[in-house]
């Protein structure tokens, strides 16, 4: 059976409340899934003494538990039918769960071992990212429904990126806060100040976060017409999912482009501290904050640009454009990062966040776009799986590179201790630069490969737009 055909309007554009309300849940998903990946090692690690590899595998278990249940969320999502549609009633739930499990997870009473201190990690990171995941596979399943115009599309995400870069701007000055006397209190015998900064800090913003995780519900809905789709079998959609040859190099220069900054995303931390500001936590802290503020002004303006670029040249292109940028940033850390100019590790940040726009802002459009190829193949909308499949194929990988992180520090010659020597610090900084720049590579010929260009995708909807106009009558009988 196929989605009931919906009217062939010549105004695609989505109302603007509709897009700023959908777009606050990204405030929510950039939050939890940063905060934990920013602030694990200087909290758990550093502060608490948790060893990395023991951090790593308390960030990866969970992760490989979460994303082996997002097809089957996925699926939930897309057989869902209620009154408040598909989508909304899995977003309100998990809405209201996800934030006070984020603030508990950062409340470890700060005097236990490292075994207590492992399962209590371990156990709540578990229940945020599984919650997270309920959340966040049918939030963006509905950003992929609010539009059927390839460029409205990349609109649409532009504001989801509008407020991942505001909690961007908050992510990147948790550290500091952390730090504060305000939030820390008084000192306390054998505990960092913050430990006790980071769990008020959190429990703060709960509040906060809860409500932008709440708006897609009140301000943005589904196509309702969808819903009279025939149901479709967790094993059934996840097979057909990974069939679709486009999805597939999706996903391969997703992971190769951007797996390859995950992977030694923790080594900036010891060099910022150990390398290029000698060893201080707080001279560190503040330059990664005011390098926050400068990300997320330029974010700001890189929005319109981005949008004007892929309507210009096309979203392929535009990826690839963001792949050489994101290259070149990686290669050009061994100069910049100089403990001589400290404040000089800013300048990479212009290209990266260029490339991270380019990639937020068009992967949601471009797995729209993957979503109306499946259509015609299918005849079916499962925005639901294609969002949970990519988000299984990305976790399983990211539950792989947080292993590997860890373990790639002790290659490289750290251990839990306040000073790292000169030899382990250029083997961090060599890896810092090498990994990233290889990987992004691959992922630059992959890309090369995808075949989803503008012409396709006007193809794919003039083609499904004739088939509904001719089941239209059918449907009418």
């Amino acid at each position: 059976m196929n989605p009931t055909p919906q009217p062939n309007t010549s105004d695609h554009r989505v109302p603007m409340k509709t897009k700023v309300g959908w777009g606050a849940g990204g405030f929510l998903e950039n939050s939890v899934g940063n905060s934990i990946s920013v602030m694990a090692l200087p909290i758990f690690n550093i502060a608490l003494g948790l060893s990395p590899v023991w951090l790593g595998w308390a960030m990866s278990i969970p992760r490989l538990l979460d994303a082996m249940i997002d097809p089957l969320i996925g699926t939930l999502s897309d057989n869902t039918r209620s009154r408040w549609g598909r989508r909304r009633p899995w977003i309100f739930a998990a809405g209201i769960i996800t934030p006070i499990c984020l603030a508990m997870l950062w409340s470890v009473p700060p005097h236990w071992g490292q075994t207590a201190t492992f399962i209590w990690f371990s156990f709540f990171c578990t229940i945020v990212f599984i919650s997270m995941s309920v959340y966040g596979i049918p939030y963006n399943a509905l950003g992929f429904e609010l539009s059927t115009d390839y460029n409205e599309r990349t609109n649409v995400q532009a504001w989801r990126f509008f407020f991942i870069a505001i909690s961007g701007l908050l992510v990147g000055w948790l550290y500091r806060f952390s730090l504060s006397p305000l939030l820390a209190g008084a000192p306390q015998a054998g505990v960092r100040p913050e430990v006790i900064g980071m769990r008020n800090l959190m429990w703060i913003l709960a509040p906060f976060l809860m409500l932008s995780a709440l708006a897609p519900c009140f301000f943005a809905r589904e196509k309702t017409a969808i819903c009279a789709q025939e149901k479709i079998g967790l094993i059934d959609g996840f097979r057909m999912t990974l069939r679709n040859r486009p999805f597939i190099l999706f996903v391969l220069l997703g992971l190769f482009s951007l797996t390859g900054m995950q992977l030694v995303a923790p080594f900036g931390l010891y060099i910022g501290i150990f390398y290029v500001c000698d060893g201080s936590k707080e001279f560190a802290a503040t330059i990664a904050g005011v390098a926050t503020i400068l990300n997320t002004a330029l974010s700001f303006a890189l929005i319109p640009a981005v949008a004007k670029i892929s309507a210009a040249i096309g979203k392929r292109e535009t990826l690839l454009i963001a792949q050489i940028c994101l290259m070149l940033a990686s290669l050009s850390t061994w100069l910049v990062f100089n403990p001589a100019m400290p404040w000089l590790m800013v300048a990479v940040i212009p290209l990266n966040c260029f490339a991270l726009t380019c990639f937020i802002i068009l992967s949601g459009s471009v797995l729209a776009d993957i979503c109306d190829y499946d259509e015609l193949s299918t005849g079916l909308r499962r925005e639901g799986m294609y969002g949970a499949v990519n988000l299984f194929i990305g976790k399983m990988a990211g539950s792989s590179i947080g292993i590997l992180s860890g373990y790639m520090l002790l290659w490289a010659g750290y251990l839990n201790q306040e000073s790292i020597s000169d030899n382990v610090l250029f083997r961090m900084r060599l890896m810092y630069l090498a990994v990233p720049a290889s990987l992004g590579l691959i992922g630059f010929i992959i890309t090369l490969f995808f075949p989803l260009t503008r012409a396709k995708v006007m193809e794919v909807h003039a083609e499904i737009g004739r088939r509904r106009l001719a089941q239209a009558p059918s449907q009418i009988d």
